[in-house]
């Protein structure tokens, strides 16, 4: 990336190469994840370009709009028809350059339609931020590796980020691998007892993992899941503490329910964002793709996809936000900060359980509300000095104490 200018058409070409790999759960090197980084920067349209170039539906639609505003060339053509859609009008002819890449196979002709899509979309599309304040462009560091511990059936605590790549050990009828920083189970088809084991992951980790039936979790900071090594019965049931994304595996007759302390959340095959962390004053389920059954006690709702849940830690209502903020619920997974017109508390308390530290309030004036896109990798005290300019006028940071002043 630091040979050549950032918005050349071959470094939106490699940026897609990268977000490829993500896509086929390859793992990034350090310098890779670093250039990942630093090329979505604190850019609201890249970061939604990122986040969408992962969902199928929203590549199509996208090469639908640069193909009706852009003489594209011959491989969107191809890749639409490959994908079985309709191409009303072909492309103009490819351009040299286009058709000397398209001698590569299908999976680099489509990084290469990415990367076309990644240079229009932020050339042609201006990025106008709703955020209340701008927070300055960061040098940002690499992404730090996944920290999680798990917990066998037998109490057996392993460390996985100490652990090298390769077979864990075998609980119930599955095989645990780790591969480049995820947890994978292998159901082996036998028959045995159903075990539970518990993925933890400390203040400042998180990690991947994939369950048994294929359904696929990002565990954020400071959360616990706990699943069965083997699904059996009418459900796929596991329990959350804290914070996940999911992708859950379609299963018609087996639906996938995640439970917290005193919330269910009922699915059949989709994408979402449970946050039920236990220090804050409301649970938000927050849907990408499908449906979702959202319930505490008799009060129930079913959200569609761009829609939240809302339940109350006091209180026995669900109420459903019909625009979510997807980029917000999800910003933790690309490695982000998100803060809408946040309050102070809620803010911090999202910053303790990212830098472990503990938050000492001095100051009885909590009216102020902060905005901003700030990456989870840059060191507390910088991450302090972006505060102090959106407002926060005094802090002390004693070792693991953080006081915010009068």
């Amino acid at each position: 990336m630091e040979k050549g200018p950032q918005d050349s058409f071959d470094s939106f070409i490699y940026i897609a190469d990268l977000i490829f790999k993500e896509m086929e759960d390859k793992a990034l090197s350090e310098q890779e994840r670093r250039e990942l980084v630093e090329w979505i920067g604190d850019d609201d349209s890249r970061m939604r370009m990122y986040e969408g170039l992962k969902d199928r539906a929203f590549v199509m639609k996208e090469l639908k709009r640069l193909n009706r505003r852009y003489p594209t060339e011959e491989p969107i053509a191809r890749v639409f028809e490959e994908l079985g859609l309709p191409v009303k009008q072909r492309p103009a002819a490819m351009r040299k350059e286009m058709a000397r890449r398209w001698q590569l196979p299908a999976a680099a002709v489509l990084i290469v339609v990415l990367g076309a899509s990644l240079y229009l979309f932020t050339k042609s599309k201006p990025d106008h931020s709703s955020l209340s304040h701008t927070v300055k462009k960061l040098q940002h560091a690499p992404v730090p590796a996944g920290k999680a511990t798990l917990t066998l059936s037998d109490s057996t605590q392993i460390t996985l980020d100490t652990l090298h790549n390769g077979e864990v050990g075998l609980q119930g009828n599955s095989t645990i691998v780790k591969n480049n920083g995820q947890l994978v189970y292998q159901k082996d088809g036998k028959d045995s007892a159903v075990v539970y084991n518990t993925m933890t992951t400390p203040k400042g980790g998180q990690y991947r993992l994939v369950l048994a039936d294929g359904t696929r979790v990002w565990l954020n900071a400071a959360s616990s899941l706990t699943y069965p090594t083997a699904f059996a019965g009418k459900d796929r049931k596991v329990n959350l503490i804290g914070e996940a994304y999911f992708e859950v595996s379609h299963d018609r007759d087996k639906p996938f329910v995640v439970t917290t302390q005193d919330l269910s959340v009922t699915v059949l095959g989709t994408r979402f964002n449970l946050m039920a962390y236990t220090d804050e004053d409301s649970y938000r389920t927050t849907l990408l793709e499908g449906s979702v059954r959202v319930a505490k006690g008799d009060a129930r709702k079913t959200i569609k996809p761009g829609e939240q849940a809302v339940v109350r830690v006091k209180g026995g209502s669900v109420e459903v936000d019909g625009d979510a903020d997807i980029d917000k619920a999800i910003a933790w997974r690309s490695g982000f900060f998100k803060f809408d017109e946040t309050d102070i508390r809620t803010l911090m308390r999202e910053i303790a359980r990212w830098y472990d530290i503990d938050i000492i309030y001095e100051t009885t004036d909590y009216s102020a509300h902060y905005g901003g896109r700030i990456s989870r990798n840059i060191p507390l005290p910088e991450l302090l000095k972006l505060l102090d300019g959106n407002g926060i006028g005094h802090y002390k940071l004693e070792g693991r104490k953080l006081t915010v002043l009068q």
